[in-house]
């Protein structure tokens, strides 16, 4: 469904499945370096209007209230530590 809703309504919004096809719970900060690799890596990087590729910073945006979770819940110190960096 979200899919549909991408290619319909966006030229530059796209879905990736990868997070909910993996057998098991991806930390954010390992789904972050997926998209980072996925973005930069494989499609390298978004284009700019004159056509070049320039790299693209991954960040997490999200609320206290889910920061604060992610302390002591299922996240692992060396995790934290990589969302800190973005």
């Amino acid at each position: 469904m979200c899919e549909i809703a991408a290619d319909q309504t966006s030229n530059w919004l796209m879905v990736d499945p990868w997070e909910a096809i993996q057998p098991e719970y991806m930390p954010t900060a390992l789904v972050l370096d997926h998209f980072e690799h996925e973005i930069n890596d494989v499609l390298g990087g978004a284009e700019r209007p004159d056509g070049s590729r320039v790299p693209v910073r991954i960040a997490l945006l999200a609320g206290a209230d889910l920061i604060q979770t992610m302390s002591y819940v299922l996240i692992s110190p060396e995790h934290c530590y990589s969302l800190r960096q973005a």
